[in-house]
């Protein structure tokens, strides 16, 4: 009788370990949204990077070269967003959804902030003042790699155009990412 008992429980966590293994290994091969893992001494700061690894994730690796080069530090606002878009025709929104925009603030090696959305734009006076931050924004601006959120200049993203294809990939991704879990803040 024991041996019986016993034989089931092995089956049953078996079972159960095969089947977790299957649903993780589905989510995980269909989901290209994953954790940025920057490297020692990191560059960013603040919320932690979930974002597409297949397009975002090498624009991730130059958006810290810039940083390491202007010698300053990216506190990370908000990356990945997993939600229905209130706004279908709001590309910004879009892009967030898919993984291929950041909003990000520029601190100095101490993390205090040098320039908020307030200095981000080439144009402002505030950021004559501030050579760190002219030194980044300079190059994102001739990076045509990036584009500029015009209203949110503290909004980056990829550079693209607007077609039903990147709405179709929107829904697709969104559906495959539906289960993904995020850690918050970096430690």
């Amino acid at each position: 009788m024991q041996i019986v008992i016993y034989s089931f429980l092995v089956l049953a966590l078996t079972s159960y370990n095969v089947l977790a293994a299957i649903r993780t290994d589905f989510s995980s091969a269909t989901c290209p949204i994953k954790l940025y893992n920057p490297g020692q001494p990191s560059l960013f700061t603040g919320e932690r990077i979930y974002a597409n690894v297949e397009t975002f994730h090498p624009l991730l690796d130059v958006l810290a070269d810039y940083a390491k080069r202007c010698h300053l530090k990216l506190r990370i606002k908000q990356s990945y967003v997993n939600e229905k878009p209130t706004k279908y025709d709001d590309q910004t929104e879009l892009l967030f959804q898919l993984g291929e925009a950041i909003e990000l603030e520029l601190v100095n090696k101490m993390n205090k902030v040098i320039c908020d959305r307030t200095c981000m734009r080439l144009e402002s006076k505030s950021i004559d003042r501030i050579d760190d931050a002219k030194c980044f924004i300079r190059k994102m601006d001739n990076d045509r790699r990036f584009e500029q959120d015009k209203s949110q200049p503290n909004i980056f993203m990829i550079r693209t155009s607007k077609s039903k294809k990147l709405d179709q990939r929107h829904r697709d991704l969104q559906n495959s990412c539906k289960f993904l879990r995020r850690e918050k803040f970096f430690k």
